[in-house]
């Protein structure tokens, strides 16, 4: 029923302005990472996406000292808090085969961002620094039946909110939902608590693929 890709996108980094947050002193800087996983439906490998709704798996607030990140002494940067607090987001949260490679982009970038910033310190007591990084899967399916078509985009735009048949409790895709290749919805904690016992579809026993199955 489904064909699957699988992509990273590059790392963002960037400036956001968060109303009513707030920094400790002029050399304290509040810094967001966040992991994103992007789920999408479409028609075709390059189709008309029919739904695509973002989550957020990793939330994570910390504190850095820019002075720290501007030290001419590479060597004390590099054994700074700030640095060892974003190399333990790292190894807490990036999988085993990246953190040798992507630890020290994500310190680099840090760096860089706070170091050409420089110049406007102390930042605006709602500037928070943020770096989000997105997983993404897009599962295509092909119908040569513009009807089929039509009425796939109804049952999902009809089926975002509703009732888990696991927990009986209501549901909203993007929020607290998942929705499996064969489209059926539940709550994501769950559908990830059957899926662990039982790979398949709780509704129609749609077999879900190994691979397949932590991303749901």
């Amino acid at each position: 029923m489904g064909k699957y890709a699988y992509f990273f996108s590059n790392t963002a980094m960037g400036w956001m302005n968060v109303p009513g947050s707030s920094v400790e002193s002029d050399d304290t800087l509040t810094a967001r990472l966040r992991f994103l996983k992007e789920t999408a439906h479409a028609f075709g490998p390059s189709g008309d996406v029919l739904e695509t709704f973002c989550v957020p798996i990793v939330d994570e607030v910390i504190t850095i000292r820019p002075s720290e990140l501007c030290s001419e002494d590479t060597a004390s940067v590099m054994q700074s808090y700030s640095v060892r607090t974003i190399l333990s987001f790292v190894n807490t949260h990036y999988p085993p085969s990246e953190k040798e490679i992507v630890g020290p982009k994500v310190v680099a970038g840090i760096i860089k961002l706070v170091q050409d910033s420089m110049e406007s310190f102390p930042l605006p007591s709602d500037r928070v620094l943020v770096m989000e990084r997105w997983r993404k899967v897009v599962m295509s399916y092909e119908f040569d039946d513009q009807v089929m078509k039509a009425k796939l985009v109804r049952f999902l735009e009809d089926t975002k909110r509703g009732t888990c048949d696991i927990c009986l409790e209501d549901y909203e895709v993007g929020l607290d939902a998942t929705r499996l290749p064969c489209f059926h919805v539940f709550h994501r904690a769950c559908n990830a608590e059957w899926l662990a016992i039982n790979p398949t579809c709780p509704r129609c026993r749609y077999n879900i693929p190994s691979h397949m199955v932590n991303w749901f």
